[in-house]
């Protein structure tokens, strides 16, 4: 559904964001990080050397396109070292659940790849007079704060840095965040862990308290006034079913359980697994009341009232039943991508472009992400993406026509239309992705077309056509 804008007000806020002259956001956001991080990279990089930073690039690669393409509005923050780390504002409580799930489905197939040779390491192996048993993996960790811009909003900010470059980017900072990464310290080969925010409310799920996985205790520095944090590891038998996977059967997505999962020397090289094998033991447990016998939900309850964050995750929860999914594209003011609309003139007539599955027709329109672009280079973009794309040689007016909506399930897409005067069309048959023609119309034939939108097209093609008299 299209949703017509007569207010510039909005798109003007925007726009001071394009521009770079406003480096923050202006509301509160809880946010969800997600953390990939390579196992034994350093004794990799010494045994591969120079082809280590190849295979290390693979798996990174892989990892962020599944992310892509299986969590709407998930974005790239930031790699450091052998970790790549991204995150998702939240809008509703169930994308916390429907996220993390695709975050531990992903970390499986990202470590089955590699098992099997799909991302392959083989160039090093095959060096070697024996293959090393899993010489390379991938662990990984996620955690929940509530950011604003400042610290008067909450403990956790977030805002645009780069000003000795022309590269802003996104920065976080903050307790929360400070938390995290003290988190992902206590995650291993194959694992995913998670603050203790983010477990709680995973926790009200009933579908979820069997995925929760209490390990133990571990004093961090700095958190908790130094009292002991739960370790939580979230792990599922089954696999949430990624894009791609519709026709696998069912058993494509079965793993091993928990305890069924562990190597069979662990204990070895894992004290974490050590605790979770002790604490889970015939033996009761010395030094805390004896978690094996306590639900999940009631543990993290009793944890969240002992060290008084019942208020805090209250906040957590309020504010995201204050969100409206609808906004998801438009971000405090900040514009991930727009839609682009030339309506494109040539004396008295205005060009259409049909759509390639039914007999409808539109302006058209192109993908833009404003931050790679910038807005002083926007005209120039219109113009070269409408020549390339619909071979349309066009002159547009850089003033903007109209704003408008295009809301597609739960993410609302900001669009912008500008007027242009066609200077030529290469060729009236398209060979695209969504058009496959180009027709001029004029006030005496444009009733005979069907359009898109036609409650919304028809009364701006006349308004247009009468212009031109």
């Amino acid at each position: 559904m299209v949703v017509e804008s007569t207010e510039k007000q909005e798109f003007e806020k925007i726009k001071v964001n394009m521009a770079g002259l406003d480096n923050r956001v202006d509301e509160r956001y809880v946010t969800l990080f997600f953390s990939f991080d390579i196992v034994n990279s350093t004794q990799y990089k010494t045994i591969a050397l120079k082809d280590s930073l190849k295979i290390i690039k693979k798996i990174f690669d892989e990892v962020e396109k599944l992310v892509v393409d299986n969590i709407e509005g998930i974005k790239y923050w930031r790699t450091i070292g052998d970790e790549i780390i991204f995150y998702l504002e939240i809008y509703k409580k169930n994308e916390i659940l429907d996220s993390v799930e695709c975050i531990f489905a992903i970390l499986n197939k990202v470590r089955k790849k590699i098992l099997n040779g799909e991302i392959k390491i083989d160039e090093i192996q095959n060096k070697s007079q024996y293959r090393y048993p899993e010489l390379i993996s991938i662990k990984a960790s996620a955690w929940l704060a509530l950011v604003a811009e400042d610290g008067e909003k909450s403990l956790n900010i977030k805002y645009k840095t780069g000003y000795m470059t022309n590269d802003k980017r996104l920065e976080f900072q903050g307790h929360d965040i400070d938390i995290g990464f003290r988190v992902s310290e206590y995650t291993r080969n194959r694992r995913f862990a998670l603050n203790f925010e983010l477990a709680y409310l995973l926790s009200k799920y009933e579908v979820c308290k069997d995925n929760l996985k209490f390990i133990g205790y571990k004093k961090m520095k700095g958190v908790w006034n130094q009292r002991k944090y739960p370790i939580i590891w979230y792990h599922s038998k089954k696999l949430k079913m990624l894009k791609g996977e519709e026709g696998l059967s069912p058993d494509s997505f079965m793993i091993d359980g928990f305890e069924e999962s562990f190597f069979y020397d662990e204990e070895d090289f894992c004290e974490l697994t050590k605790e979770f094998n002790e604490l889970n033991s015939n033996l009761e447990p010395k030094n805390y009341i004896n978690e094996k016998k306590e639900d999940i939900s009631k543990l993290l309850e009793r944890i969240c009232r002992n060290v008084n964050l019942i208020n805090k995750l209250k906040e957590i929860e309020s504010e995201i039943d204050n969100k409206d999914p609808a906004n998801r594209s438009i971000v405090s003011g900040v514009v991930n991508e727009i839609h682009i609309t030339v309506i494109c003139k040539q004396s008295d007539n205005v060009i259409l472009l049909k759509r390639n599955e039914e007999e409808k027709y539109d302006f058209g329109y192109i993908k833009v992400e404003i931050e790679k672009i910038g807005i002083s280079d926007l005209k120039n973009y219109i113009e070269t993406s409408y020549l390339k794309e619909f071979g349309l040689e066009v002159q547009i007016d850089e003033k903007i026509y109209t704003t408008y909506f295009v809301d597609k399930g739960s993410k609302r897409i900001m669009g912008l239309r500008f007027e242009g005067e066609l200077q030529n069309i290469k060729d009236t048959n398209l060979s695209h992705q969504k058009y496959n023609k180009i027709e001029k119309i004029n006030k005496n034939n444009y009733k005979n077309y069907s359009y898109t939108e036609e409650k919304e097209l028809v009364p701006l093609i006349e308004k247009i056509l009468e212009q031109k008299k």
